[in-house]
């Protein structure tokens, strides 16, 4: 990934891609309790994946909401 053409055909840094190879698990249970006494309840993975993927279609050609690849 150090070849610039690559980075910006895929649309990444090389650092970005350290991200699917991490294996790790998150704990938000002291987030939820804080939220929830707010009346904020984060949605259900499942729930909210479809929009994303909606979004990233409706966007993925827009230069204006990508980072410049260096």
């Amino acid at each position: 990934m150090s070849i610039p053409f690559l980075r910006r055909w895929l649309h990444t840094e090389k650092e970005g891609l350290d991200y699917f190879t991490c294996a790790s698990v998150y704990d938000s249970s002291e987030a939820q309790r804080t939220l929830q006494a707010s009346g904020i309840i984060c949605p259900d993975f499942r729930h909210v994946i479809q929009t994303m993927i909606r979004y990233y279609r409706n966007h993925k050609d827009n230069v204006a909401k990508q980072i410049p690849i260096q």
